[in-house]
Formats: structure tokens, sequence, C-alpha cells
């Protein structure tokens, strides 16, 4: 499989995990409900205050917004306010609660209280207020409950596990990286030892070679062993030559002479070769 297409795979593998897992999670979280309630501002009969009428819709969406109005009014369901805001081109303020289903009741009793609560702290806070304040309607609750939203958070585990991936690829892809990186570095820098041995040139090597071996080797001529010469007699050639040839007698033995048995010649042998060599026949 091609890189980016592995890489696209996975990324939507991951996110469609962690949106499984949220989903899952949802069902987990307790259900609730939206309370909403309107509350309206308008001027006490006085026509001159109506020019003031968006700047006192504003303060008092300051004052539900103040911790110490909340902490003398709204009782123990402080946590359960979600959003106080105004509402454009209007003089209404709107309040929104959540509400487990149990504590759906409770919230709707103090909502109808806000209007008489406001004016009460405007009173004590301003010492009177030309505004009045009243309810556009009975509290609203949501036909179902809001939360957990299954949409939205299947959403954020789609982005949560595709962020998680992300990560788990960089770290991991960093840490395979950097051996190798690592690796050509000490390549880069590597220290090559320097031969120290001592240059030898090759005449220095055979002197030094030269003068361990002894004169008499290095002079002297191997020596040649002689090997001793056969001397063959008729009787031997007779032995040695084929059968159909015929055998001179054996009269080297009978013609022998005495100097032959010592090996020295007679005199007569001696006189001979004087005389030839005198003639220059040998």
């Amino acid at each position: 499989m091609h890189p980016v297409k592995k890489f696209i795979n996975n990324i939507f593998f991951t996110g469609a995990l962690g949106a499984a897992l949220f989903f899952a999670l949802s069902f987990l979280m307790t259900p609730q409900w939206l309370v909403s309630a309107r509350i309206v501002v308008f001027p006490a009969g006085l026509p001159t205050v109506q020019k003031n009428l968006a700047q006192e819709v504003g303060n008092t969406a300051e004052i539900l917004r103040s911790a110490r109005f909340q902490e003398e009014n709204l009782q123990n369901f402080r946590n359960n306010l979600l959003d106080i805001r105004q509402i454009e081109n209007s003089s209404t303020i709107a309040v929104d609660f959540l509400a487990a289903k149990d504590d759906v009741t409770a919230i709707e009793d103090i909502a109808v209280l806000i209007p008489n609560e406001i004016s009460e702290y405007s009173r004590d806070l301003y010492g009177g207020t030309p505004f009045k304040y009243e309810l556009l309607s009975d509290p609203e609750v949501s036909a179902k409950n809001v939360r957990p939203d299954l949409t939205k958070n299947s959403l954020w585990g789609f982005l949560a596990g595709i962020i998680i991936y992300l990560l788990f690829w960089n770290f991991f892809d960093s840490t395979r990286k950097k051996p190798m990186e690592t690796e050509e570095i000490f390549q880069e820098e590597k220290f090559i030892m320097p031969d120290l041995r001592p240059m030898v040139s090759p005449n220095m090597d055979m002197e030094r070679k030269t003068e361990k071996i002894p004169a008499k080797e290095i002079f002297s001529a191997p020596e040649r062993k002689e090997e001793p010469t056969a001397i063959i007699t008729p009787r031997d050639m007779q032995n040695i030559a084929p059968s159909n040839l015929p055998i001179a007698e054996d009269t080297w033995e009978k013609d022998k002479s005495p100097a032959d048995e010592t090996g020295e010649p007679s005199d007569e042998e001696v006189k001979d070769r004087l005389n030839k060599l005198m003639r220059g026949e040998l």
C-alpha cells in the first residue's frame, strides 16, 4: 500500500475509533434538560426613562451574572446556570438552566421568582428603580435531553482520535530517525587513528632480513650431493639384456691384471700413454 494512502487510512481509522469511544461514553453521562426563562424589562409608566431602556437591560443582565445575586437567589442550582444573554433588538433577557430530570421542577420555581428578586436587588442597590421586570411566559423545558449531545460528542471523539494519532506518529517517526542521524554524525566525526608504525623502505627491510642470516648461508652455494655411479658388469648385462641377444663371454675377470685390482696403471700403460702424448694422439 502507498505510504500516503496508508497514512490517510490510519487517520480515519483512529478518528472513527475515537468517535465510537466518545459515543459509548455519552451513555454513561447523566441526561440533562434545558429550562429557559424570558425576562422582560420595561419602564414603570414614566415616558422620560424610555431612552435609558437599553442601558437598563444591560445593567439587568450584569446583575444576573454577578456572584452575589446568584449566591443569594439561585441557592444550590448556581452551577446549573448555563447562559445569560440579551436578545437583540428587544428588552428581553434569556436565562437558561441545565437540569437533571429530577431537578426540572425546582429550577422552574427558581426561574419564576427571578423578576421579583431583580426588583428588590435593584432597589437596594440604587434606592429605587423606574423599571419593572416580568416573565414573558412560563419557563420552557426542552422536549428531550440536550446533554449529552451524541452527535457533538462523536465529532469531538473523531477529532481527538486524529490528534492522538498525529502525536503518536510524529513522536515515533522522530525516534526512528534519531538513531540514523546519530550514526551519521558519528560517521562524519569519526577520528581516524594514524598508523604509528615506522615507515620501512624495501631496502631497509631487506637489510634487516640479511642481518639475521649467517654469512655462510648468503655466500655459500648449496652443496650438491654426488650419487655413486653404478658399475655394470657383463654378468649384469646378461641379466638385463633380452634372451635372444648373443652374450659375450665373461672375460673381464680373466683379463684383469693385478694392476686392475689395485686400481693403479702398469709401467707399460704409462709408457704407452707418454708416447701417444708425444705424438699428439691424446
